[in-house]
C-alpha cells in the first residue's frame, strides 16, 4: 500500500515511465482527472509516446469528452499506426457519439491488425446493428463469441 502511495502522490518525478505509471494507477482508481495531468506530463516529456495518448483518451472517454478522446487515440494511432487498441478505443468513442460508419471503419482497422481481437468483432456487431445491418452485426458477434466465449452472456 506505500508504494501505491508513493507512486500516487510520490515526490513530483519528472520521469516519463514514472508519470506513464502514475497514470495508469489513477485510470484504475477512476481518478480521470489526475491521470489526465499524468498522460499530459508523459506527452511533455516524450511527445512520441503513443501509449501516453491512448490512455489519456481512455480517461477522456470515461469523463464522457469524446471529441477530445478522438483526437488523442488520432495522435496514438499518426505515433503507433500498428495500434489495434487504439483503433479499437476511437472506435468506441465514434460508437458512443452515434458515428457508426467511423466505428465500424475503426474497429475493421482493429480487426485487420488483430485478427483475435474478440472484443472488435463483438462491437463492431453492435455498430452493425444499429446501422439496421442485422445480418453482419450478427457475424460478427458470433465471431466474437468463437474467439472469446466469455462474450456470449453480454
Amino acid at each position: 500500500m506505500r508504494f501505491l502511495k508513493h507512486l500516487l502522490h510520490g515526490s513530483g518525478s519528472t520521469s516519463a515511465s514514472v508519470n506513464m505509471n502514475r497514470g495508469q494507477a489513477w485510470l484504475g482508481r477512476e481518478a480521470y482527472d489526475q491521470a489526465i495531468a499524468a498522460f499530459t506530463a508523459v506527452i511533455r516529456l516524450d511527445p512520441a509516446n503513443a501509449a501516453a495518448f491512448r490512455d489519456r483518451g481512455l480517461a477522456y472517454e470515461e469523463q464522457g469528452k469524446y471529441e477530445q478522446a478522438v483526437a488523442d487515440y488520432t495522435e496514438a494511432i499518426r505515433r503507433d499506426p500498428q495500434s489495434a487498441d487504439a483503433y479499437f478505443q476511437r472506435g468506441n468513442a465514434y460508437f458512443a457519439q452515434d458515428d457508426f460508419e467511423r466505428a465500424i471503419a475503426d474497429y475493421g482497422r482493429a480487426i485487420a491488425l488483430d485478427s483475435d481481437l474478440a472484443l472488435a468483432y463483438y462491437h463492431r456487431g453492435l455498430a452493425y446493428v444499429e446501422k439496421g445491418d442485422a445480418v453482419r452485426g450478427k457475424a460478427d458477434q458470433e465471431k466474437a463469441i468463437r474467439l472469446d466465449p466469455a462474450l456470449r452472456g453480454l
